[in-house]
């Protein structure tokens, strides 16, 4: 690669993917297939099998909740196996889920899909964490972590696109299996292509190791390896771990919450609705890499106690939304223009939240307990995600002035938390060291060959 094209690499944000491509593309077909089914989710079991919405919505419910210890399991499992063989069981279970979704017939066929797909889902997230960790060295982590997430924008947003025009020649039972079938093959493909995935030994070994000292190596790793007990007296990392609570919170109220309270509360077109979240997904897609690029210079806890104040002021702007139709007389355009504020403001935030939380992790763990940490860390989402349908309806029932207010508090908690922590987490994680490099424009020398020289993934033969 020449200086040049480094050069344009470094300023998009981009990571180097040389030889890591199939990476790329696992998450784009994964990401395409998941937007595929996911606008039809809940509605399938009611197409195909004539299954009641009320009904449907306790399987997959009760999935959910049943899949909820697997984080802590898969933690132990990647710090055991390595990452590559989790996150590709990962995978295929969820093509099993989706496969079976083919068949559903009664109440207890779709409890047993949706169970897989939980079970599969949950260990995904677990494990990405640690997967990415594997595929680049440490001054590449946040770029990796930020591609990853502009390429799932772009792929939800494509399958949903599609899944949205493809709608009107649904009215069958065999279009929606269609897309079930889709699904189920773009997790198939995924998996093939996280195999190809060179990774990183999880304990490097040197090339010309004798086997007694590789034996070593691997005793030294099973000694260090435990329990949760060492990650529960980490205070400053459950005090991390307890701000991700509050960020899921902020993230799941617009994708739950903002919905109802446009089209109920506001009373605003369902076009409305569709046009934040493109608005949303476009920008993601498009800007994530250079957003992080430009972020990459500042202390990590600042940057996110940032965020956490872009949360909280997207919600103080939809606060004062919501009283427009009192103070105007429903001037609509003053409610639209709220909105794609509000939206904007939120965007931003997620631009600058996404990459460095689980890139924070992923350097605050020990190399022997990273799958661990990465699978707790991940449990602070899945306890926000279980928690946030009823206590975030809870508050819309009772007015716009008690739910937006209380997310605003709840996003300056965070800020002042994050503030905190800022001296009591690792140097290292924190400020990365190839922070500087991004400062004075050098980290074409000082990070990416760094990430490429010191961190190359190795192929099949290593350690992992």
């Amino acid at each position: 690669m020449s200086a040049t094209q480094r050069r344009a690499r470094i300023a998009l944000g981009m990571p180097d993917v040389r030889g890591r491509r199939s990476l790329v593309a696992a998450i784009l077909i994964d990401s395409l297939g998941s937007g595929l089914f996911l606008p039809f989710a809940v509605v399938y079991p009611s197409a195909v099998a004539h299954i009641p919405l009320g009904v449907t919505g306790t399987m997959l419910s009760l999935a959910t909740l049943f899949a909820l210890p697997i984080p802590l399991l898969a933690g132990l499992v990647v710090d055991h196996l390595g990452a590559r063989v989790p996150i590709v069981a990962a995978n295929l279970v969820q093509a099993v889920g989706f496969a079976g979704y083919l068949a559903i017939a009664h109440p207890w066929h779709l409890f047993a899909c949706a169970l897989c797909v939980a079970i599969g889902n949950q260990a995904y997230w677990a494990v990405n964490g640690a997967f990415l960790s594997a595929v680049a060295g440490p001054a590449e982590r946040t770029r990796w972590f930020a591609l990853q997430g502009a390429c799932r924008s772009a792929g939800l947003g494509a399958g949903t696109a599609a899944a949205g025009l493809a709608a009107a020649t649904l009215a069958s039972g065999q279009g929606y299996r269609l897309l079930a079938a889709l699904n189920a093959i773009s997790f198939v493909a995924a998996a093939a292509l996280s195999v190809r995935v060179p990774v990183m030994p999880v304990m490097p070994v040197a090339a010309d190791a004798r086997p007694d000292q590789v034996a070593r190596a691997g005793s030294r790793r099973w000694a260090a390896l435990g329990g949760y007990r060492p990650i529960l007296r980490d205070g400053p990392f459950l005090g991390f771990t307890a701000t991700n609570v509050a960020f899921s919170l902020c993230v799941l109220s617009f994708a739950l919450i903002l919905p109802p309270f446009a089209l109920g509360t506001l009373r605003q077109p369902p076009w409305m609705v569709g046009m934040l979240f493109a608005i949303n997904t476009a920008v993601v897609a498009t800007t994530q890499t250079v957003v992080t690029a430009w972020i990459g210079r500042f202390r990590r806890t600042r940057a996110l106690a940032c965020a956490a104040g872009l949360f909280g002021l997207a919600f103080v702007a939809l606060a004062l939304v919501s009283r427009l139709p009192e103070a105007y007389g429903e001037p609509r355009s003053w409610v639209i223009a709220g909105l794609i504020a509000a939206m904007g403001i939120y965007t931003l935030a997620e631009l600058v939240m996404a990459p460095l939380k689980n890139a924070l992790v992923a350097d605050v763990a020990p190399e022997t307990s990273r799958g661990r940490y990465l699978a707790f860390y991940h449990l602070s989402w899945s306890a926000a995600s279980t928690a946030a349908p009823a206590l975030l309806t809870s508050l819309l029932a009772r007015g716009a002035l008690a739910l937006w207010p209380a997310l605003a508090v709840v996003a300056l908690l965070a800020a002042l938390a994050l503030l905190r922590l800022d001296a009591l987490l690792p140097a290292h994680a924190v400020h990365p060291p190839n922070a500087s490099a991004m400062r004075s424009g050098r980290l074409g020398d000082a990070g990416s060959d760094a990430g490429s020289s010191d961190a190359r993934p190795c192929d099949g033969g290593a350690v992992e």
